[in-house]
């Protein structure tokens, strides 16, 4: 069976811990972060210190910033706070996605003015399948 192409969109400690499960079960997973610092941090140490501590990544994950081009994906997970979700949906209504790239909303949190993230998901990417994950309230119990 042939692996998946996927990104996860932010590093902190959720995103960081879903990118190191996918890269053990898929054999790699990257991940899009703002800072280019952490960029550095994780692809030349294998650590995101500021979220997860001393916990190592697989080498497996690799890390972008934000202006890396998501259209080769198959699925794009977003890891973001629920406050900058509207925001993170509407650049990749921006890129112009394919239409066989599937999202994924695995936001924490809720948006006071949006409520449904799923929802506003839905408006702007409405040709692209979505799945919504939730999962364990920290990233360390994974």
């Amino acid at each position: 069976m042939q692996k998946a192409n996927i990104v996860v969109l932010g590093a902190g400690a959720w995103g960081s811990a879903l990118a190191t499960q996918i890269a053990h079960s898929n054999g790699g997973c990257n991940v899009v972060v703002r800072r280019y610092d952490q960029v550095q941090e994780i692809n030349e140490t294998n650590r995101n210190c500021s979220y997860l501590g001393e916990i190592k990544l697989p080498h497996t994950v690799k890390a972008f910033e934000t202006n890396h081009d998501l259209k080769p994906y198959d699925i794009i997970i977003i890891a973001t706070p629920s406050g900058a979700f509207r925001q993170m949906v509407d650049y990749l209504k921006q890129q112009n996605l394919p239409s066989n790239i599937i999202i994924i909303n695995s936001c924490k949190g809720v948006d006071a003015e949006l409520l449904l993230n799923s929802r506003y998901l839905a408006q702007k990417l409405p040709h692209n399948e979505q799945i919504i994950l939730s999962g364990p309230s920290f990233a360390k119990l994974m």
